[in-house]
């Protein structure tokens, strides 16, 4: 939902977020074949089969979250297992519902912008199956570049977003070359409660950090998430994280302790950021959610 009290600047920001004129489809870029990922075996599906995989999980989705945007840095608050809103001041923000998500499929909600994009197998590890997306487009004019990397499992579709515009001015004289956005999502069949017995569940996470010197990279990891039923607490884990263009290891994101309420939702929002999930499938099959801390965010999800 667009909100009242129009910026140029502010415009141009929601419209990579979702808000503002959708343009028709745009050139797709053909697909990379991407390099090999230590523990992640090459894609054992073709790339034909993406999009139907990723809709029958939409199809029955009936929870999403969706996390800080970081570049310039937007808070998302989700009100409910079905809504999500991303304040960016002002009185202009942009609403985010699981209803326009089933109806209208990934591309088309998930990467809001209306660039096309074209997505291709980039491997599986613990049931979840890697994708990578990109497009080039315009907003406003200006010519952007698109990267997104998703994946799905039975229950849970997650994916992380960079829209980067490559070079342009505003009215008012202000440059936007390398303007950038990134957040990540999560969208699954919620399973509405806690777990009721000790249990693991492994799988990954993917998304985005912005360097010292303004760089955006792509991470990744593997994600574990630990229920103690006693205690009623989760471990939420993302181990042997590095970037996916270096090659180079970064730091761990471990949130310890985190409570689990009736219906299956966790979260934790401190100065740093914030971390959210959810459970999705019957008997807690599956778990996942989305995080920020600083300049780094993503999303994750795992099976148990």
């Amino acid at each position: 939902m667009m909100k009242s009290n129009w910026s140029l600047v502010l415009v141009l920001f929601l419209v990579a977020c979702g808000g503002g004129e959708q343009r028709g489809p745009n050139p797709t870029l053909p697909p990379v074949d991407p390099d090999p990922i230590p523990g992640i075996q090459r894609p054992t599906f073709s790339d034909s089969i993406i999009r139907p995989a990723v809709d029958r999980v939409l199809t029955v989705a009936d929870s999403i979250l969706v996390s800080d945007h970081v570049g310039v840095s937007i808070p998302t608050i989700c009100f409910s297992a079905t809504y999500c809103d991303t304040d960016a001041g002002g009185g202009l923000g942009w609403g985010w519902d699981i209803s326009d998500t089933r109806d209208l499929g990934l591309d088309a909600k998930l990467n809001y912008s209306g660039v096309g994009l074209n997505y291709s197998g980039v491997g599986d590890k613990d049931g979840v199956f890697l994708v990578q997306g990109q497009g080039e487009g315009e907003f406003l004019g200006f010519p952007s570049d698109s990267r997104s990397y998703g994946a799905w499992l039975r229950h849970n579709v997650f994916v992380m977003y960079f829209e980067t515009i490559r070079s342009g001015t505003l009215p008012t004289g202000v440059p936007v070359d390398g303007l950038s956005l990134g957040y990540g999502a999560s969208v699954g069949n919620d399973t509405g409660s806690r777990p009721s017995s000790n249990a693991t569940w492994r799988g990954l996470m993917i998304g985005g950090e912005r360097d010292s010197s303004g760089n955006d990279h792509v991470i990744r990891g593997d994600a574990t998430l630990v229920y103690d039923v006693g205690r009623n607490d989760l471990d939420v884990l993302f181990t042997n994280v590095e970037t996916l263009d270096t090659h180079m290891s970064t730091f761990d994101l471990k949130w310890w302790d985190l409570s689990v309420d009736t219906s299956g939702a966790f979260h934790h929002r401190d100065i740093w950021g914030h971390v959210d999930g959810r459970f999705y499938g019957t008997d807690h099959a599956e778990v996942g959610g989305v995080f920020r801390r600083g300049d780094t965010f993503g999303a994750y999800g795992a099976r148990r």
